[in-house]
């Protein structure tokens, strides 16, 4: 297969196999204990009717704040539309009551006009990322707290997150391979990023605990930017921020429409890979490459050999 110059790696599935129970009563009995320790006192169904709730809300406002935004966005592409077209009927009017304009400077004229509307997205661009936004769930951890009258501290929102991962994770491990994978692409002057739906205060501790933390050129982490695959904005402040170019660059996951689907709207190839908790999808495989099995050490064999 072809060598690229820079790999982007989805996590959980592709690199780390994670089996987390959020339902399971242990988890919010557990919760009562932390939260009423801080004076914050539910009951374990309270507590886990709440914290749904808090996420659907957050969730919901955050996809209307996108709509708003695309809204003001859309007005923009218009306005845009109707200058250009002003300048337009300007343009044949001066040709008309001038008959000696050359036509290349009409020409010249026009594509200077057009240039402010070129800097808009198009409608389609536009609302094809607008429905995944990210919110951080230490909003919604403080919020808990909140509702009883605490005040908590950063730390103490930050120690809630991680506990409420640590007793809603069943089990989580690299897959076979994983490290010598991201090393042996460093090894070879690749650049290795990864690109993750998550929440910083799950998956900071977790590339910690698993010892790849330092395997990377960059990681970037959903609910940091606000925004999630396979929303293309996701996509393309790696590839700005690192400076890649989509051409050059190779997307490899599970999940067809985060990771393959998203990749291909700013123009990169895709590698998906089925795993265990690859999302069910009953539909074609549209990636340029693929694997049916988790095999990640195959997969360095197929990465690093051109043909």
């Amino acid at each position: 297969m072809k060598l690229y110059q820079d790999y982007i790696f989805d996590l959980y599935g592709t690199l780390v196999d994670i089996r987390t129970d959020e339902e399971q009563p242990l988890l919010w009995n557990k919760m009562c204990l932390l939260y009423g320790g801080y004076g914050a006192v539910y009951l374990p169904e309270e507590l886990h009717v709440l914290y749904k709730r808090l996420v659907k809300e957050k969730e919901e406002h955050a996809k209307e704040d996108c709509a708003r935004k695309a809204s003001i966005k859309e007005e923009c592409v218009r306005e845009a539309s109707r200058e250009e077209e002003h300048v337009r009927e300007v343009n044949k009017e001066e040709h008309t009551r001038e008959a000696g304009i050359k036509e290349e400077h009409i020409k010249e004229k026009s594509t200077e006009n057009q240039g402010g509307s070129q800097n808009c997205p198009s409608y389609r661009k536009l609302y094809a990322h607008e429905s995944y936004p990210e919110i951080p769930l230490e909003d919604v951890f403080r919020e808990i707290y909140l509702a009883r009258g605490i005040e908590p501290s950063d730390e103490l929102v930050t120690h809630t997150g991680q506990m409420f991962r640590a007793l809603s994770t069943r089990h989580i491990r690299l897959y076979a391979g994983a490290k010598e994978l991201l090393c042996r692409l460093r090894e070879e002057g690749r650049g290795v990023y990864l690109l993750s739906n998550a929440q910083r205060i799950f998956t900071e501790r977790e590339l910690r605990f698993l010892e790849i933390e330092d395997c990377f050129d960059g990681i970037l982490i959903s609910s940091d930017y606000g925004v999630k695959k396979p929303d293309e904005r996701f996509f393309r402040i790696l590839l700005e921020k690192y400076r890649i170019m989509p051409e050059c660059a190779l997307m490899i996951g599970n999940d067809l429409d985060s990771d393959i689907a998203g990749a291909k709207t700013v123009g990169m190839d895709t590698f998906y890979i089925h795993s265990g908790i690859s999302p069910k999808t009953g539909r074609k495989v549209d990636a340029d490459y693929m694997m049916r099995k988790m095999n990640l050490k195959s997969l360095q064999k197929r990465l690093l050999s051109e043909q």
